[in-house]
């Protein structure tokens, strides 16, 4: 073989493992961007239309496992709910603000076996509340279990983690 064929070869085993990498993400990479998607439904602009909150409230239904288990220290926010009683939840919760975010970060993962994962991580929201015009930032440390179901990962718990009494 000449040296061109060698660097051809090496370029071509480069280019196919390149390749196989970006058609074939990892779990971890697959959560990543099932949080993100979690991330913009919930997200609200100023002057947000009803119609595309209906849209939204039907994409984050999608995202969560019927039934999922819930446990915050906030009351009505602790049990087994439906997916509708998750979106009514969230819904209500977004009507509460003009302008919503919400943000993950230091985001562990284990993975017990190849179709379910936990999840410890920071969630961040930041807003601006529609009644008091005030902005509104909170900081809250969540243990997350997803379960992988014909190749979509899918929320079926979520807990608050107490760090610190408030």
């Amino acid at each position: 073989m000449t040296k061109n064929n060698i660097a051809i070869f090496f370029l071509l085993c480069c280019l196919g493992g390149a390749l196989y990498f970006f058609l074939h993400p990892s779990r971890e990479q697959q959560i990543r961007a099932r949080l993100d998607q979690l991330c913009k439904v919930i997200k609200k602009q100023e002057n947000e239309l009803p119609l595309d909150s209906l849209t939204k409230a039907a994409r984050i239904g999608k995202i969560f496992q019927d039934p999922c288990l819930i446990h915050f220290t906030h009351p009505g926010l602790d049990g087994t709910l439906s997916r509708q009683e998750v979106i009514q939840h969230i819904s209500m919760a977004r009507n509460g603000f003009t302008r919503l975010k919400l943000s993950f970060h230091d985001i562990l993962f284990k993975f017990p076996d190849n179709s379910q994962a936990t999840l410890s991580l920071t969630m961040r929201i930041q807003g601006l509340l529609r009644a008091e015009k005030e902005p509104f930032a909170d900081v809250r440390e969540l243990r997350m279990d997803l379960e992988q179901t014909n190749g979509t990962w899918h929320i079926n718990r979520v807990e608050e983690i107490q760090v610190l009494e408030r």
